[in-house]
């Protein structure tokens, strides 16, 4: 299948589209679409200031990560902490 390079500002109408999209997208989507989406992961393991833990809703699935701002972990220290 050969691969098609648009750039366009405005509005795109396809009544029919297979395949996958790489790149930003600014706007909305509309109609059916299967999304896939992944998340950079980088290690910091000695700075010296707090950094909050992602957490997930249920062991399995496509899940959002979600962080709760009153317990943090400090790579510099080791210590983890209840925020005020």
């Amino acid at each position: 299948v050969p691969t098609t390079e648009l750039d366009v500002a405005g509005t795109v109408k396809a009544t029919a589209f297979q395949g996958n999209i790489t790149g930003n997208v600014t706007g909305n989507i509309t109609g059916t679409a299967s999304i896939s989406t992944t998340s950079t992961i980088t290690a910091d393991n000695t700075t010296n200031a707090a950094r909050f833990i992602p957490f997930v809703s249920a062991a399995t699935g496509n899940l959002g990560l979600t962080t709760d701002t009153n317990l943090s972990y400090n790579p510099a220290t080791n210590i983890f902490q209840q925020m005020d």
